[in-house]
């Protein structure tokens, strides 16, 4: 999903969350993509660790948390290669923009989900499904705990069937215009966070102060791009 939601070179892909309801959701908004650079991937199985970076605002409806804050974190996934030896362009899109639930303020403590998609970008840095053969068969984001979290991968041809409502009542609107073609070989992650900290990463509050730089998922959601990757540094605010 380089830094959580940061790639070297990637165009952002824009996810606009839809508020429910105003009084009905807190809003996150997050970088939309993550540039991973290039990366040899060999015919077979293949595991590799991307470095992301996430910039995040929380809106007003956070309280005292609301800001803007920037973290680094890793994402690792496990692929296989069913066609020749490659080196790909990749990039991972995340949420613009996440709702949770708000009563009367959003809970930092409650569960969140974040997605992201694996993508390539072309020769003009749009979004391009991956090549043919490409696999994602698993995905681990890391947290601002540094604990790493293990994401569901769904194969989706056909970006119209992206989800925009999840169990822990997170909505999602996605915004696709820098795709080259919304049809292909991409792939859904999906991670669900014990928090909202861990995807802030805002420590919890009990007499913790923000820490320095460093993240990357929500898309996320669900929210907000794990074991795979090396430890996140804490997120200060701008």
């Amino acid at each position: 999903m380089r830094r959580f939601l940061h790639f070297n070179v990637l165009a952002p892909l824009a996810f606009g969350l839809t508020l429910a309801s105003p009084a009905n959701a807190g809003t996150i908004t997050v970088q939309v993509k993550d540039d991973k650079g290039t990366v040899a991937i060999p015919n077979g199985s293949f595991q590799h660790v991307f470095l992301s970076h996430m910039s995040m605002t929380l809106g007003p409806e956070w309280g005292d948390l609301a800001g803007h804050f920037e973290r680094d974190n890793n994402e690792q996934l496990v692929w296989v290669n069913n066609g020749p030896p490659t080196i790909l362009h990749l990039a991972n899109v995340f949420p613009k923009e996440i709702d949770v639930p708000e009563n009367p303020n959003p809970n930092p403590h409650r569960p969140i989900d974040f997605f992201d998609i694996f993508v390539e970008l072309n020769i003009n840095n749009n979004f391009a499904p991956l090549e043919p053969g490409m696999q994602i068969q698993g995905a681990e984001m890391q947290g601002s705990s540094g604990n790493f979290f293990p994401g569901i991968v769904t194969p989706i041809n056909d970006l119209s069937q992206l989800p925009t409502s999840t169990a822990n009542d997170t909505n999602i609107q996605w915004d696709l215009s820098n795709f080259t073609t919304t049809t292909g070989n991409f792939f859904l992650i999906e991670y669900t966070l014990p928090n909202a900290l861990e995807a802030t990463q805002i420590p919890e509050p009990a007499g913790f102060v923000l820490l320095g730089t460093a993240i990357a998922i929500l898309v996320p959601l669900r929210f907000l791009t794990s074991g795979r990757r090396k430890s996140a540094g804490g997120c200060t605010p701008l």
